[in-house]
């Protein structure tokens, strides 16, 4: 019987003092734990970190409108509407990228491509058939564009967890939101949106000094998400900057792990 009320006792003093330690976490340590519990949701709803890590290679195709902010004949809205298409392949396990991209609007019409392999790389110029040399070239020269696949943007506040901090919640197209906030590799604060109900990420985004309106922000929105292997991946983003859409695009191809051949990753003909 004492041995019984022993144990007890003992299970008694143990959640006492699991309770005064929690009493005794500060403002920061609360803010951490409740944006690592909505990081690690995320994560687990976009396939898992297993299965994300395990991303060696992806080859995105898109299309989509540009929207010529503050570039337009009139000063008013709504934006001269133009058309982008982009193939970009990116091999983070060798360090090669390969991204063709094409751009039209008011005032302009580019078609550049960019490979690098290792620390080498060169930016050509399909119009004016013309090649520069990348300085310090990597594949972290595509980071944001590797940042259109969430997973990207995941793995990174992961890898700077310490940094997570709860904001609080918000709504997005009548959605609910929970909203946390990261301190990027780049030291750039980033904060992210992830809808309550999925845990996929809507859309993440920083603020700045806009030279024309004053504080803004800069963010990237996602949607039509759907299953590729073991991973939740989008169908498309939205570009926004100051309040407005500059760039709205459609992922009509997204493969993953495929492992481009060698040729892919050559300099182009005609240079």
């Amino acid at each position: 019987m004492k041995q019984k009320l022993l144990v007890v006792a003992t299970l008694i003093l143990l959640q006492a003092s699991t309770s005064i330690i929690a009493q005794q976490l500060n403002a920061p340590q609360r803010s951490y734990q409740q944006a690592r519990r909505v990081l690690d949701d995320a994560i687990a709803a976009h396939g898992g970190v297993e299965a994300m890590r395990a991303i060696k290679d992806f080859t995105l195709k898109e299309k989509g409108k540009l929207y010529a902010r503050f570039q337009s004949p009139g000063a008013e809205p709504p934006s001269a509407i133009g058309t982008s298409e982009e193939t970009l392949i990116v091999d983070v396990e060798r360090g090669f990228v390969f991204d063709d991209l094409k751009g039209a609007n008011t005032g302009f019409n580019n078609w550049n491509k960019t490979v690098i392999k290792g620390k080498e790389g060169q930016t050509f110029d399909m119009w004016s058939k013309t090649a520069t040399p990348i300085v310090n070239a990597s594949v972290n020269n595509f980071r944001p564009q590797m940042r259109r696949l969430p997973l990207f943007v995941l793995l990174e506040a992961l890898d700077r967890a310490s940094t997570l901090r709860w904001l609080g919640e918000d709504e997005i197209g009548g959605r609910r939101q929970k909203v946390i906030s990261v301190l990027r590799p780049d030291n750039q604060l980033l904060t992210l949106s992830f809808d309550a109900q999925t845990n996929l990420l809507t859309k993440y985004g920083y603020l700045y000094a806009d030279p024309g309106t004053g504080d803004s922000e800069i963010a990237q929105s996602f949607s039509g998400y759907r299953t590729v292997g073991k991973l939740k991946l989008p169908s498309g983003r939205v570009l926004y900057n100051s309040g407005g859409p500059v760039q709205e695009t459609e992922y009509t191809d997204l493969q993953i792990n495929t492992r481009p051949a060698d040729s892919v990753f050559q300099r182009s003909r005609g240079f």
